[in-house]
C-alpha cells in the first residue's frame, strides 16, 4: 500500500513540475531559434567571422566579383570569404591586396618583380607603352623583363633597372650593341654620325681591329669605326 500512495506521489511532483516549467524551456527554445534567424537576415555589408571577412546582402553571402566603395573585390565562389593575393579568374589573373583585398591597376612590385595591371585588372603580358615609354612583361608569368630580351621575332634591350626598352648605343658590361628607333637590335653595316660600324651577326657586339666580312678582311679602330679593308 505504502508503495503505490507513494508512486502516486512521485507521478503528481512529475506534473506539476512539467506544468510549471515545461512551457516556459519550450518558449525560451523558440524564442532563441527566432533570435538566430532575426541575427542572419539582418547581417549586411562586411563582416568578420573566424578572421576572415565576408559581404552580406540581405542575410546571403555575396561570391564571386563585388564593387564597394569605389574598389573591386573577389569573394570566394563556394565559401564566400574575401580573398587577397593572385588569383586566377577563368583565362586571366588578376592580384588582390595582401591587407584590404582591393584589386590592383597599374604597377606593382610584388617583393621581388615589377608587373602591370591594367584598368580592368588584367594582369598585361607582352610590349607595354606607359608614360610613353615600352617596358616588355613575361608572356608567361607577367613579370618585367630587364636587360637583353628576345620576342621570337627580335632583340631588345630593357634598362636594367627601370625596364624602359632602350634605343642607340647600349653597352652591357661586355660590349656595345645598337637598337634602332622601334628598339630592335642592330646587327651588320650600320652608318651613324657619318661613319660606319658593324655589329656581328652572331653575338650581336660592335667589332674593333681586323674582321672578316664576306671574304673581305676591314680594319675598325679601337671605338668601332671602320678605317680601311684589304
Amino acid at each position: 500500500m505504502k508503495k503505490k500512495i507513494f508512486s502516486i506521489y512521485l507521478f503528481a511532483s512529475l506534473f506539476m513540475l512539467t506544468a510549471l516549467y515545461g512551457g516556459n524551456v519550450q518558449a525560451e527554445s523558440i524564442s532563441k531559434a527566432g533570435t538566430v534567424q532575426q541575427v542572419v537576415q539582418n547581417k549586411s555589408g562586411w563582416v568578420k567571422e573566424y578572421g576572415l571577412w565576408f559581404y552580406y546582402e540581405n542575410g546571403a553571402k555575396k561570391t564571386g566579383w563585388l564593387k564597394d566603395g569605389g574598389q573591386w573585390y573577389y569573394m570566394d565562389k563556394s565559401t564566400g570569404y574575401m580573398q587577397t593575393g593572385w588569383l586566377k579568374d577563368g583565362y586571366n589573373t588578376y592580384y588582390l591586396d595582401e591587407t584590404s583585398g582591393a584589386m590592383k591597376t597599374g604597377w606593382f612590385f610584388d617583393g621581388y618583380s615589377w608587373y602591370y595591371f591594367e584598368q580592368s585588372g588584367v594582369q598585361k603580358r607582352g610590349w607595354l607603352l606607359n608614360g610613353g615609354s615600352w617596358y616588355y612583361l613575361d608572356q608567361e608569368l607577367g613579370f618585367m623583363h630587364t636587360g637583353e630580351v628576345h620576342d621570337g621575332y627580335n632583340f631588345y634591350y630593357l634598362d636594367t633597372k627601370s625596364g624602359v626598352m632602350k634605343t642607340g648605343w647600349v653597352y652591357d658590361g661586355y660590349g656595345w650593341m645598337y637598337f634602332n628607333s622601334n628598339g630592335t637590335g642592330h646587327t651588320g653595316w650600320l652608318k651613324d654620325g657619318g661613319v660606319w660600324y658593324y655589329l656581328d651577326p652572331d653575338f650581336d657586339y660592335m667589332v674593333t681591329s681586323w674582321w672578316p666580312i664576306d671574304g673581305k678582311w676591314h680594319y675598325f679602330n679601337n671605338k668601332g669605326v671602320w678605317q680601311y679593308s684589304e
